[in-house]
């Protein structure tokens, strides 16, 4: 918890002298990615306990699984969700609005939302680069901080190697 106190001091000043020295309004929370190393064992749980950290210090948090392949979201939180990435990817990239990204958020606690990952195998399916900029930059719109579960191989949202 200190660190994360430490963390978020830093950011804030970080903050300041950025808003300060920046004129336009547009409102972009803090975006955070989350990697696991040999097959991300514990990554979820990870962002999930940092999201509960940051909305227990009154933070506006979304945390999304943003992976092709079945969230663990839902199985840790006991939770199931009727409306999950899979369905929001089936829009048109372009009416990925903040509007709309609205209705895939579920609230977890106060100053928390989950967008939660596929659910089933048969909403498995690939994210195309298209997507995942205005369902990164929207979600990042609504919320102080966003935090991305993401998959080590899951290379539309990563910068490519090499």
């Amino acid at each position: 918890m200190l660190s994360l106190a430490r963390a978020l001091q830093y950011q804030q000043e970080k903050k300041g002298k950025f808003l300060s020295n920046n004129s336009h309004d547009e409102k972009q929370g803090k975006i955070i990615g989350f990697l696991g190393a040999k097959g991300g064992v514990g990554t979820t749980t990870v962002v999930l306990n940092v999201a509960s950290a940051l909305a227990q210090k009154k933070k506006n948090v979304i945390a999304v699984e943003l992976k092709p392949c079945c969230g663990t979201f839902s199985l840790i939180m006991n939770q199931f969700p009727t409306h999950n990435l899979a369905n929001l990817l089936k829009l048109d990239p372009e009416s990925l609005s903040p509007s709309i990204l609205k209705d895939y958020l579920h609230s977890s606690m106060p100053g928390l939302r989950i967008m939660f990952g596929p659910q089933n195998a048969g909403e498995i399916r690939g994210i195309a680069p298209e997507q995942v900029a205005p369902v990164v930059k929207g979600l990042a719109s609504l919320a102080e901080y966003l935090l991305i579960d993401l998959l080590m191989d899951f290379s539309e949202a990563l910068p490519r190697r090499g």
